[in-house]
This record gives C-alpha cells, sequence and structure tokens, in this order.
C-alpha cells in the first residue's frame, strides 16, 4: 500500500474513532444532564411538601404573637437583634393598613404590604396561590390582621404562609 493510502486510510480511522468518542461523550452527558433534571425535580416537589407542612403549621399555631405593624417595626428599628430573637420564626398576626397588593419578586406569588409609619420600611406578607382571588378584593388603606410566619428582619420584616385573620 503506498504511503498516501496508508495516510488516508489512518486519517479516516481517527475520524471515525473521533466520530464515535464524540457520541459516546454525549450520550454521558445527556444521560448525566437526565439524572440532574430529575433530581432538581424531585428537589422541588420536596420544597413544595415542605412549604405545605410549614403552611399547615403556621395556621394551627396557638401560641400566636400579636402586634401592630407599627410596633412591629418599631421594634425592628430600635433593635435588630432582639427584634430576630423575639420574631423570626414565630408565627405573629400582624394589624396594619394595607399599602399595596401585587406579586412577589420572587416566585410570583400573591403578595400584600403593609404600612408601619416608617417612611421606607414595609411588611411583607407572602401568601399562597390559592389566595389570590380572595387577595383581589382587598383596597389600599384597608385595616387588617395577616397571620404568618416571620421568615426575615432585613430592614423590612418577610412574613411568608401568610392568611388573613377573620
Amino acid at each position: 500500500m503506498s504511503e498516501t493510502k496508508k495516510g488516508i486510510s489512518m486519517g479516516v480511522g481517527i475520524i471515525i474513532g473521533g466520530c464515535g468518542c464524540l457520541v459516546i461523550v454525549c450520550l454521558l452527558i445527556g444521560g448525566c444532564l437526565m439524572i440532574v433534571g430529575t433530581g432538581v425535580n424531585e428537589m422541588q416537589k420536596e420544597q413544595e411538601r415542605i412549604g405545605l407542612q410549614e403552611a399547615e403549621r403556621v395556621q394551627q399555631a396557638e401560641d400566636l404573637i400579636f402586634i401592630s405593624a407599627n410596633d412591629l417595626m418599631q421594634d425592628c428599628t430600635d433593635n435588630k437583634i432582639a427584634a430576630e430573637m423575639k420574631y423570626k420564626g414565630k408565627v405573629i398576626v400582624v394589624n396594619g393598613v394595607v399599602q399595596s397588593m401585587g406579586n412577589d419578586v420572587i416566585g410570583g406569588m400573591p403578595h400584600v404590604k403593609l404600612k408601619t409609619g416608617h417612611i421606607i420600611a414595609r411588611i411583607h406578607c407572602s401568601f399562597r396561590e390559592r389566595d389570590r382571588e380572595m387577595l383581589a378584593s382587598l383596597q389600599a388603606g384597608q385595616n387588617i390582621a395577616i397571620r404568618g410566619l416571620v421568615d426575615s428582619i432585613a430592614g423590612d420584616v418577610w412574613l411568608k404562609n401568610c392568611s388573613i385573620e377573620q
């Protein structure tokens, strides 16, 4: 066999071998992505399950803290550390005046902001999707009592798994 034919034959072999390796790599990556996608789906289901359990805990809580929106915000601005120790992770019923309704930035869940008597700081109350229709009947300026779990105190106060108290 001439040197040219040997070179062409080797080149074709390398190309075919390279294509085979590329196919194997693509199959491996595709399989990994499927596994990761399944893991993400399972993780989302677990988060939803935990969220439902937490929402039930908020609704069934009996050791409630009752406070006005103005007093809650005053506690948080006077001493954030003490306020976190007192309220964070606790179920509260906060009475206040509705500033606005809408969707929260993360997740698009129904959301109500309460006025606090402070120029900038607000109390943010995140509701479940099933509460959207009921929240549509609220009006800015309306007095309201909201039950929720204090999730974060970072300038503003953030409540989650909220419901309106009657």
